[in-house]
Protein backbone atom coordinates (compact mmCIF):
# COMPACT_ATOMS: atom_id res chain seq x y z
CA UNK A 1 0.00 0.00 0.00
CA UNK A 2 1.29 3.65 -1.09
CA UNK A 3 1.26 6.60 0.97
CA UNK A 4 -1.59 7.99 -0.52
CA UNK A 5 -3.37 4.85 0.25
CA UNK A 6 -2.42 4.97 3.85
CA UNK A 7 -3.19 8.91 4.00
CA UNK A 8 -6.78 8.50 2.41
CA UNK A 9 -7.54 5.43 4.87
CA UNK A 10 -6.54 7.66 7.45
CA UNK A 11 -8.72 10.54 6.41
CA UNK A 12 -11.38 7.99 5.63
CA UNK A 13 -11.03 6.77 9.39
CA UNK A 14 -11.39 9.80 10.79
CA UNK A 15 -14.81 11.06 8.85
CA UNK A 16 -16.24 7.68 10.20
CA UNK A 17 -14.88 8.84 13.94
CA UNK A 18 -16.44 12.19 13.10
CA UNK A 19 -20.19 10.64 12.70
CA UNK A 20 -19.98 8.45 15.14
CA UNK A 21 -18.81 10.73 17.57
CA UNK A 22 -21.17 13.47 16.63
CA UNK A 23 -23.95 11.38 16.82
CA UNK A 24 -22.73 9.70 20.22
CA UNK A 25 -22.86 13.14 21.11
CA UNK A 26 -26.10 13.97 20.06
CA UNK A 27 -27.69 11.19 21.87
CA UNK A 28 -25.85 11.70 24.80
CA UNK A 29 -27.40 15.27 25.08
CA UNK A 30 -30.72 14.08 24.40
CA UNK A 31 -31.06 11.42 27.08
CA UNK A 32 -29.93 13.96 29.79
CA UNK A 33 -32.38 16.27 28.77
CA UNK A 34 -34.57 13.66 28.67
CA UNK A 35 -33.97 13.08 32.44
CA UNK A 36 -35.19 16.37 33.42
CA UNK A 37 -38.48 16.14 32.46
CA UNK A 38 -40.16 14.21 35.29
CA UNK A 39 -38.90 17.41 37.58
CA UNK A 40 -38.01 20.16 35.63
CA UNK A 41 -41.46 22.35 36.34
CA UNK A 42 -41.21 21.53 39.77
CA UNK A 43 -37.18 21.98 40.40
CA UNK A 44 -36.46 24.91 37.26
CA UNK A 45 -39.33 26.19 35.77
CA UNK A 46 -42.64 25.82 33.65
CA UNK A 47 -40.62 25.17 29.60
CA UNK A 48 -37.29 25.20 28.20
CA UNK A 49 -35.85 27.34 25.49
CA UNK A 50 -33.38 25.21 23.17
CA UNK A 51 -30.43 27.76 22.19
CA UNK A 52 -28.90 24.89 21.00
CA UNK A 53 -29.44 21.25 21.10
CA UNK A 54 -26.64 21.16 23.79
CA UNK A 55 -27.73 24.54 25.19
CA UNK A 56 -31.36 26.02 27.16
CA UNK A 57 -32.83 28.82 28.71
CA UNK A 58 -35.35 28.11 31.63
CA UNK A 59 -38.88 30.04 31.02
CA UNK A 60 -40.67 31.38 33.91
CA UNK A 61 -37.99 29.95 36.61
CA UNK A 62 -39.28 28.51 40.12
CA UNK A 63 -37.64 30.53 42.91
CA UNK A 64 -35.32 31.26 43.83
CA UNK A 65 -34.05 31.73 40.62
CA UNK A 66 -34.58 34.71 38.71
CA UNK A 67 -33.15 33.36 35.51
CA UNK A 68 -31.64 29.69 34.51
CA UNK A 69 -29.53 28.05 31.73
CA UNK A 70 -27.98 24.79 31.55
CA UNK A 71 -25.36 23.69 29.34
CA UNK A 72 -24.33 20.06 27.82
CA UNK A 73 -20.80 19.94 28.07
CA UNK A 74 -19.16 17.16 25.90
CA UNK A 75 -16.21 15.26 25.44
CA UNK A 76 -14.68 16.40 22.01
CA UNK A 77 -15.52 12.69 20.48
CA UNK A 78 -15.49 13.36 16.76
CA UNK A 79 -12.10 14.36 17.00
CA UNK A 80 -10.06 11.28 17.70
CA UNK A 81 -7.21 13.49 18.84
CA UNK A 82 -9.05 16.56 21.12
CA UNK A 83 -10.87 13.38 22.54
CA UNK A 84 -7.83 11.01 23.65
CA UNK A 85 -5.97 14.50 25.04
CA UNK A 86 -9.12 15.80 26.82
CA UNK A 87 -10.17 12.02 28.52
CA UNK A 88 -6.36 10.73 29.50
CA UNK A 89 -4.31 14.26 29.93
CA UNK A 90 -7.18 16.28 31.36
CA UNK A 91 -9.58 14.12 32.43
CA UNK A 92 -12.44 15.95 31.16
CA UNK A 93 -16.14 13.69 30.93
CA UNK A 94 -19.16 14.38 29.97
CA UNK A 95 -20.81 17.52 32.28
CA UNK A 96 -23.38 20.01 32.52
CA UNK A 97 -23.27 23.55 33.80
CA UNK A 98 -26.28 25.13 35.57
CA UNK A 99 -25.94 28.91 35.84
CA UNK A 100 -28.37 30.79 37.47
CA UNK A 101 -29.34 34.03 38.51
CA UNK A 102 -31.11 34.58 42.09
CA UNK A 103 -34.04 36.69 42.63
CA UNK A 104 -31.84 38.16 45.63
CA UNK A 105 -27.90 39.12 45.09
CA UNK A 106 -26.80 37.05 47.86
CA UNK A 107 -24.40 38.76 51.07
CA UNK A 108 -22.16 35.78 51.08
CA UNK A 109 -20.58 32.80 48.86
CA UNK A 110 -20.15 29.37 49.46
CA UNK A 111 -18.07 26.72 47.53
CA UNK A 112 -17.93 23.08 46.87
CA UNK A 113 -15.50 21.64 44.43
CA UNK A 114 -13.32 18.72 43.72
CA UNK A 115 -9.59 19.58 43.77
CA UNK A 116 -9.05 17.16 41.20
CA UNK A 117 -11.01 18.46 37.93
CA UNK A 118 -10.36 21.36 36.10
CA UNK A 119 -12.99 23.73 36.72
CA UNK A 120 -12.88 22.80 40.05
CA UNK A 121 -9.33 24.11 40.80
CA UNK A 122 -10.14 26.90 39.11
CA UNK A 123 -12.82 27.59 41.61
CA UNK A 124 -10.52 26.59 44.58
CA UNK A 125 -8.03 29.28 43.19
CA UNK A 126 -10.64 32.18 42.95
CA UNK A 127 -11.95 31.17 46.72
CA UNK A 128 -8.35 31.48 47.80
CA UNK A 129 -7.30 34.43 46.11
CA UNK A 130 -10.57 36.34 47.76
CA UNK A 131 -9.30 35.28 50.88
CA UNK A 132 -11.52 32.32 51.74
CA UNK A 133 -10.59 29.56 54.07
CA UNK A 134 -10.97 26.34 52.29
CA UNK A 135 -11.37 22.62 54.08
CA UNK A 136 -11.48 19.41 53.17
CA UNK A 137 -13.58 16.55 53.66
CA UNK A 138 -12.87 12.74 52.50
CA UNK A 139 -15.92 10.42 51.62
CA UNK A 140 -15.85 6.42 52.51
CA UNK A 141 -14.04 5.58 49.09
CA UNK A 142 -11.15 8.05 49.86
CA UNK A 143 -12.57 10.66 47.44
CA UNK A 144 -11.86 14.64 48.60
CA UNK A 145 -14.02 17.24 48.30
CA UNK A 146 -13.13 20.64 49.54
CA UNK A 147 -14.68 23.85 50.71
CA UNK A 148 -15.15 27.51 51.57
CA UNK A 149 -17.25 30.30 52.18
CA UNK A 150 -17.53 33.44 52.94
CA UNK A 151 -19.28 33.29 56.69
CA UNK A 152 -19.22 30.83 59.27
CA UNK A 153 -23.11 30.14 58.74
CA UNK A 154 -22.35 29.50 55.39
CA UNK A 155 -19.46 27.18 55.68
CA UNK A 156 -20.84 25.05 57.90
CA UNK A 157 -23.75 24.27 55.03
CA UNK A 158 -20.69 24.07 52.28
CA UNK A 159 -19.30 21.23 54.50
CA UNK A 160 -23.12 19.49 55.28
CA UNK A 161 -23.08 19.63 50.89
CA UNK A 162 -19.87 18.40 50.87
CA UNK A 163 -20.40 15.61 53.07
CA UNK A 164 -23.73 14.37 51.16
CA UNK A 165 -22.22 14.86 47.96
CA UNK A 166 -19.55 12.30 48.93
CA UNK A 167 -21.86 10.14 50.76
CA UNK A 168 -24.11 9.92 47.76
CA UNK A 169 -21.14 9.67 45.11
CA UNK A 170 -22.90 12.43 43.17
CA UNK A 171 -20.27 13.42 40.15
CA UNK A 172 -19.92 17.43 41.31
CA UNK A 173 -17.15 18.84 39.78
CA UNK A 174 -18.30 22.41 41.31
CA UNK A 175 -21.10 24.19 43.09
CA UNK A 176 -20.41 27.89 43.95
CA UNK A 177 -22.72 30.67 44.64
CA UNK A 178 -21.35 34.05 44.44
CA UNK A 179 -22.33 37.63 44.82
CA UNK A 180 -21.59 38.39 41.34
CA UNK A 181 -23.65 36.72 38.30
CA UNK A 182 -24.62 34.04 37.44
CA UNK A 183 -25.02 33.89 41.49
CA UNK A 184 -24.92 30.23 41.09
CA UNK A 185 -22.68 28.17 38.99
CA UNK A 186 -23.31 24.15 39.29
CA UNK A 187 -21.06 21.80 37.39
CA UNK A 188 -21.65 17.95 37.59
CA UNK A 189 -21.54 14.99 35.65
CA UNK A 190 -24.12 13.65 32.90
CA UNK A 191 -23.91 9.92 34.75
CA UNK A 192 -25.91 11.18 37.72
CA UNK A 193 -28.41 10.28 35.90
CA UNK A 194 -31.29 8.90 38.22
CA UNK A 195 -29.43 11.25 41.37
CA UNK A 196 -30.56 14.48 38.85
CA UNK A 197 -33.64 14.84 40.96
CA UNK A 198 -32.13 15.06 44.65
CA UNK A 199 -28.83 17.41 43.24
CA UNK A 200 -31.59 19.87 41.51
CA UNK A 201 -33.57 20.13 44.76
CA UNK A 202 -30.65 20.32 46.82
CA UNK A 203 -29.01 23.49 45.16
CA UNK A 204 -32.11 25.04 44.68
CA UNK A 205 -33.00 24.56 48.67
CA UNK A 206 -29.28 26.14 49.52
CA UNK A 207 -30.45 29.14 46.98
CA UNK A 208 -32.93 29.91 49.45
CA UNK A 209 -30.27 30.06 52.46
CA UNK A 210 -27.73 32.09 50.37
CA UNK A 211 -30.29 34.66 49.87
CA UNK A 212 -31.66 35.08 53.40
Amino acid sequence: MDLTSVLLFVLFLVFIWYLVGNRINRQQAYKFFACLNPFFKRELGTSAHFNTRFDIDVLDPVAPYRTANIQVMLEGREIIFLWLFNWFVLRKRDRFVLRADLVTDPVHELLVADPQLDLGKLALKNARAKGMDVERTVGPDGRVLEFAASSGACKKLAGHLARIILQQNWPVTVVSYHKHRPHLVAVCGLQAGSILPDFFQRIRKLGFEIIK
